[in-house]
């Protein structure tokens, strides 16, 4: 599935007017969105998430984000998810903006420590599968994550047959290539919207 940008932008983008690569460049974009993903280290597409943590920390941060919604927190050294085991909601602070979720009990600001002892169930993220901006994001915000998917897009389906390749030669010419990555400019943008 495609949010950040269509399959018909990006063609109109490439001055691509037929179907013939269609599923060929799908496949391409989908994949940028996941390296767009694993480069900031966070889910952009807006969801319902369900993570765990390990405790002993002052935040944790969620992987979606913002967070629209956060539906229920538990702590429990034998990640026994029941109600017994929910963290009342004055027992942490959100920062819906960040997604990081705070302890804060009686003077403790660390959350209590323990391997995977910390769940949280919540909905957010970046954009919606629509491509519509989730709620708490800018407009500018997503715009600019746009752009720099266009960009790499651009680059990586025009060089498409050197990606991977750390030479090439052309009429006797021995050329040597940049490494495969992300544009400057583009990881500059991606840079900003990167987990902490």
């Amino acid at each position: 599935m495609l949010y950040i940008a269509t399959l018909d932008e990006i063609k109109k983008a490439l001055g691509i007017t037929d179907n013939a690569d269609n599923d060929v460049l799908f496949r391409h974009l989908v994949g940028l969105q996941g390296r767009f993903d694993q480069f900031c280290r966070r889910r952009f597409l807006y969801g319902a998430a369900d993570e765990l943590f390990d405790g002993d920390v002052t935040a944790i941060q969620l992987a979606r984000w913002p967070v629209d919604v956060l539906a229920v927190a538990y702590e429990n050294l034998n990640q026994e998810w029941i109600s017994g085991n929910v963290v009342t909601a004055d027992k942490y602070r959100v920062n819906k903006a960040r997604g990081l979720v705070y302890w804060e009990l009686q003077g403790q600001v660390r959350w209590p420590a323990g391997m995977q002892n910390i769940r949280v169930v919540y909905t957010g993220g970046f954009v919606k599968s629509t491509g519509v901006v989730a709620p708490g994001v800018d407009e500018a915000d997503l715009e600019s994550l746009r752009r720099a998917f266009f960009m790499q897009a651009e680059f990586e389906w025009r060089n498409r047959k050197n990606l991977g390749n750390s030479s090439i030669s052309a009429s006797g010419v021995n050329i040597s290539l940049a490494p495969a990555k992300f544009l400057p400019d583009v990881e500059s943008v991606l840079s900003g919207f990167a987990r902490i």
